[in-house]
This record gives structure tokens, sequence and C-alpha cells, in this order.
């Protein structure tokens, strides 16, 4: 479903969000140039001129970025000529911005970094936070999600130390939208409904829409329908009253895809999820869907949106086919081909079209008559060709969904952005992680257990115990790396950036315990963990070319596994540096007095027992 944006915050005293469209920003782009370019003559060479060049560049950005670059160097000119630093930023920012329109992510980066340095330099919060998250969206949009989140986190924290809710509202969006993006869906949820309530107390309702709108997204991709389809329909709701058509064509489109999806024969609708908008019955669901797409692609045909308007075309098609209308399937599709075209060539289809138009013209009615005898008969051959077509579709996806599956077991065997990196054929990899945490679990009374046990008992026991642990990795955002006999590891912070990931680690080895002993209790068994943590630097990568594994090496690595083998069952063993690093973030856990004990490859070590 795509309601999931990144919303973008521009300039220093403006924040752009999701919620401008682009068809709408052009719309206003136009109108504020007009009115900029009359004030342009009036300008005076100062600070205000700066501005004036600055809005323009901004307002550009939206419809043609090479002027907008003009612009920008303009203003960029006269700021460094009356020696404004505070201009010169913001001229570097509005560059930054036409760059990353082009998608010259480099140059935006670079732009957005001189920037950011001035703002430094002139001890400009606002604007260090500005330049910092349009950072942070030029990686989202390479999908480098672990530093998009490390620059999110950072202006989240200055918007909250400035008590700026809509900026704070609008960073807690973005970092929901990389969660989503990372397929953690728990997360996700976290941040967009922290922002669904900021926005809602400011009133913000551009804001409320796409926070309930994307939330709908992530109940969808949970599979909770009835849940997802309340959500869109309340931005779709706000959209409305807002007048906004593009909102309200993609969240019609949205709600298009939720019945296309349940009229799926593959998917199952619990009897809980039935009300007056769900029905059992497959066909009724496909005519929803296709009552959304046709009102959706109105939508886009009135703010002349070419690009949604053939996506919906195509999905229109596609959910025809599904019914058997293969005429309107041949329609909509052969309408989809045409935007395709326009899209790439606009003036090439406007050209094409007065051609057509003048040879209309020239031609009699009875030739016009004999044309379109001959172009029903090509149609209907081109039915017929359509439904054998459906057939080839068929195997295409049963070919897709064997992909899917495939893809899902590699992502049981590896995290997805090494996943992804993998499938793009890309060796050696491997990461320097700057600080993560890495936990060592290994299982005590378990070699006592499995001493007179059928082979079968003792591997469904360790399996029960691991899948307990494997909810906790989930419920605490961890990465499983690998379990070795009874010993389990596991580490926070990779291959993602987590900035808690000290108390995500501390917190899953205090559950860990938690589960054990309910485990026994269930039981009657005597199963313990001893438990050992460190924090600090490590390598993180692939190994192997046929079973190939995700694995951590480093001194801290080495150090936890210390930790864990010479530590004390129903225990938490850390070292002094873990110890600090909870402290330093203030997260509020309790430590026995330090133990010095000799740690074999380091000597002489303080280390400490954690609890709650």
């Amino acid at each position: 479903m795509k309601t999931i944006f990144i919303a973008l915050v521009i300039l220093l005293s403006i924040s752009l969000s999701n919620q401008a469209t682009a068809d709408d920003k052009t719309l206003q782009g136009q109108a504020k140039i007009d009115s900029l370019l009359k004030e342009l003559p009036k300008a005076k060479g100062d600070t205000n001129e700066v501005y004036l060049y600055k809005s323009l560049s901004y307002e550009f950005s939206n419809i043609d970025p090479n002027k907008g670059v003009e612009y920008g160097n303009l203003g960029l000119d006269l700021a460094r000529n009356i020696k404004w630093r505070q201009g010169i930023a913001e001229s570097y920012n509005s560059l930054g911005l036409n760059f990353e329109s082009q998608s010259n992510y480099q140059k935006a980066l670079e732009f957005y970094g001189k920037a950011l340095n001035i703002y430094k330099e002139i001890k400009n919060n606002r604007g260090i936070a500005t330049n910092l998250g349009n950072i942070g969206v030029v990686y989202a949009k390479q999908s480098d999600y672990s530093k998009a989140l490390g620059y999110f986190f950072r202006v989240l924290k200055i918007n909250e130390n400035l008590g700026s809710k809509s900026e704070t509202a609008i960073y807690l969006g973005n970092i929901g939208n990389i969660y989503y993006n990372q397929y953690n869906f728990t997360k996700a949820l976290e941040y967009q409904s922290k922002a669904l309530k900021i926005n809602k107390e400011l009133g913000n309702l551009q804001g409320t829409a796409l926070n309930l709108s994307n939330i709908g997204s992530i109940y969808f991709e949970q599979s909770d329908y009835l849940k997802a389809l309340d959500y869109i329909e309340k931005a779709l709701n706000i959209f409305e009253k807002l007048e906004n058509k593009f909102g309200m064509g993609m969240t019609l489109g949205n709600i298009g895809e939720l019945y296309s999806h349940l009229s799926q024969d593959s998917v199952v609708i619990k009897p809980l999820e039935l009300n007056q908008y769900v029905s059992l019955n497959k066909s009724i669901n496909l005519n929803k869907s296709i009552n959304y797409y046709l009102r959706a692609i109105v939508l886009f045909k009135e703010i002349d949106e070419l690009n949604y308007r053939s996506d919906y075309l195509k999905k229109l098609s596609f959910a025809y086919r599904q019914k058997g209308d293969y005429k309107k399937a041949y329609e909509a599709l052969d309408e989809y081909k045409k935007f395709q075209d326009s899209v790439f060539n606009i003036d090439k289809e406007k050209e094409i079209a007065n051609l057509t138009a003048v040879r209309e013209k020239e031609v009699t009615e009875k030739e016009l008559v004999i044309s379109r005898l001959e172009n029903d008969q090509r149609k209907q051959e081109s039915y017929v060709l359509y439904g054998g077509l459906s057939l080839l579709g068929l195997v295409v996806l049963i070919i897709f969904r064997q992909r899917r599956q495939s893809e899902k077991l590699l992502l049981n065997i590896l995290p997805a952005k090494i996943a992804k990196r993998l499938k793009k054929r890309k060796a050696d990899i491997a990461d320097d992680i700057e600080n993560a945490s890495t936990v060592f679990i290994d299982l005590v009374g378990f070699t006592a257990y499995s001493k007179d046990k059928k082979a079968s008992d003792v591997l469904k026991m360790l399996n029960q115990v691991f899948s307990r642990i494997d909810k906790l990795v989930l419920k605490h955002g961890l990465e499983k790396i690998k379990t070795i006999g009874d010993g389990y590891m596991a580490a926070a912070g990779v291959p993602e950036f987590q900035e808690d990931h000290s108390k995500r680690a501390a917190d899953f080895a205090l559950d860990v315990h938690k589960e054990l002993e309910k485990f026994n209790s269930e039981n009657g068994t005597d199963i313990s963990a001893r438990i050992g943590i460190e924090s600090g630097p490590m390598v993180a990568g692939v190994i192997g070319e046929m079973k190939f594994i995700y694995d951590l090496w480093g001194d801290s690595v080495n150090t936890a596994s210390r930790m864990e083998s010479t530590g004390t069952p129903n225990k938490v063993h850390i070292t002094e540096n873990f110890k600090l690093e909870l402290e330093k973030q203030q997260y509020g856990f309790a430590f026995s007095k330090p133990i010095e004990m000799d740690i074999k490859g380091k000597g002489k070590m303080k280390t400490y027992f954690m609890e709650r």
C-alpha cells in the first residue's frame, strides 16, 4: 500500500511534511513564484533579497530544479557579498533541495553538509535540526535506513529540547516510516502513534490524516484488515474535509488495494473481521476494489496527476481481469500504456494528439466508419488474446509466489538489509559497526535434562525454549545471530543503528530469565541461563558461499562471550563499560557491587550483575 512517505523539512522556518502533494506543491509554487517575481525588482541588495532568491529557489525545486539552482546561486552570491552567514547557509540548503529533486544525492549531501557546518558555527539549533533532517531524508531515499535513523533520532532530540512540537511530530513519523521499510511494524506503529497524538493536539489535520493513513498501512501489513480499513477511512474523511484531492486519491486507492487483497483466494478472512464493510464473498470485495480504483483515477485526472493515475489504471486492469471482464481489463491496460508514454514524454504525446486531430478532419466520414470497424475487429481479437494471456499471467503469479517464498526463507537466515545486498550480488558484505551490544546466552541444566531423554524430546524442548527467546528478540528489536548447541547469540544495533541498543539488550536479557521461570513453571523443568553482555565496536558480515551466515567479530563480541562463561545462572553478567553505557543514558537499571575477576584474554576486569 502506498501511504508511507518520508516527510521533508526544507528551510529554517519552513517544514514540508508529506501532506503536500506533488500536484498541490506545483500549484502553490507557481502562484508563489509569480508573487515573488513581482517583489524582485523592488529588492535593495540586502538580506530581504537573499530571502527572495532562496524562496524562488525552493519554489522552483518542485517545478524546474535547474531554475531553482540558478536562483539558489544568485542568493548565495549576494549573501557572500554582504557577508551574511545565515543567508549563505539557507542558500546552501535551497541548493541542496534542488539537487535532491534532481536525484543528485551526492551534490545534495554536499550542500546540506555545508549549510550544517555554518549553522553549527552560528549556533542555530533550528538550522542544525533542519539540515540533519534533510541529510537523513537523502539517506532514506537511497535506502540507507541505518544512517537515516541515526540522523532522524538526532533531529528528534533537538526538536524535543527546542519544544518544537510540529517538527517533533514530523520526525516521529519519519522514524516510523523507516521502521515500516525495515518491516519492523511494531516500532513503526509506536512512532506513528506518537506522531498522531501530537498532530491531534496541535490541530494539524494534514499531519493527522497522514499518520492515520500510515497506521492503516501498518495494520494492513499485519493482516489486521478491519483496523487498516478503519484508519484509512478516517484519513479519507479528513482529506475530504480539507478538499485535498491528492490525499483523497491516495487513500481511495489504498482502500481499493485492501479490497483487492481480500478478494484473493489465498487470503483467509476471520469471522471477527466480518462487518458491513468486509465480506466473505470474494466477488463483492473485488467489485468494491474496482469502485475505489475508479474513484481514485477520477480524482487524479482532475488534478492532472499522471504517475498515480497510471499506477491505478494498471491495478484496475488486473482487477477486471480477475473478474473475467477482459474487455474492460484491456481498455484499462491500454489507457495505462498511454499514460506510461505520457509520463516519459508529454510533449511527444501532445504532438501526436495534434497530428491525429488534423488527420481526422481530413478523412471523410466513410473512411472514419471503416477505420472504426477495423479498430473494433482488432479489439475483439485482442480480447481473445488477453484471455489467453491471463493464463500466462497465472503462471507468472505462481513463479512470483515461489520467489516470495524463497525471499522469506532468505529473511529467516539473514537480516533484511543484508539479504537485499546479497540479492544484488554484492561480494564481501562486511560493515564496521561503531557501537552495538552483543548478548550471549547459555542454558544451564539442559545437559542433565537431556541425559535420559529421547533425541526427539530433547530437540522439542530446545525448540520450545529458543522459540520463546526468538519472540523476545522481536519484542525488543534485536537481531538473532545464531544458536550453537544450547547456546544463543543475539545483538542490538546491528545491522541497523539503534540509539538505545544497550537498553534493548539489557531488557531482553532480563526478560529471558523471566521467560525461563515461566517455562519451568509450565513444564516442570529446571532450566536456567547464564547471560553475558558487552557493547562496543565490531565487524558484522556474511561468511560462506553455500550455507552462508551473518556473524559478528571483534573484541566486544569476545568479551560478551567471556561475560557469559564466567557468569552465574539466573544472572546477567556485564562489563563496567556496558554499565557506564546504561548509566550514561539514564535508563535506571540496578547493579551489584563491582566484582573483580580474571577474564581470559583480558586480564583483571571489573564486572557487575545487573537487574531492574
